[in-house]
């Protein structure tokens, strides 16, 4: 999927002023490739909100980071825009969102993470992968090495 705007920087579940990161000491401010279903689902369910309802506007976002990450998030893995999200949940009370938020990313992330585990367990393909792609770097960077050993007297 194409990471719009809005997603190309996801900011912590538990502080929507920073980044999420995997040097965070806290596995709960972060989805991370390997967790499970569950695990996505209770760490969206516990990110952090405020205690007010979903705006009505895009504008009152500003002042609302947490809110701003979480519809930004939701924003990103849908594929709406952040107005169509907002509009569609304006009102809301986080708890429900937060559900139908993390079903969008359960949704998104699950195949990703099948795909990276089955490629991580399968060594003689990684092995392969390598190795054709140390053949490519051989076949395309010969006639440069060779090029420079002559200028270099070398060759």
């Amino acid at each position: 999927p194409m990471i719009l705007p809005t997603g190309s920087r996801v900011m912590s579940l538990r502080d929507g002023q920073k980044k999420m990161s995997k040097s965070d000491p806290s596995p709960m401010t972060r989805i991370e490739m390997v967790d499970d279903n569950d695990t996505i689902s209770k760490k969206v369910m516990k990110a952090t909100s405020d205690p007010m309802l979903l705006p009505e506007k895009v504008d009152e976002l500003e002042e609302r980071p947490e809110a701003k990450n979480l519809l930004n998030i939701y924003s990103a893995f849908s594929g709406e825009t952040i107005e169509k999200v907002v509009a569609r949940f304006q009102g809301s009370q986080f708890y429900n969102f937060k559900k139908e938020l993390a079903e969008v990313v359960v949704e998104n992330m699950g195949p990703v993470r099948d795909e990276f585990l089955r490629l991580i367990a399968d060594k003689s393909y990684i092995v392969k992968v390598l190795n054709e792609g140390r053949e490519r770097a051989v076949q395309k960077s010969a006639p440069v090495i060779s090029e420079a050993k002559v200028i270099m007297g070398l060759g």
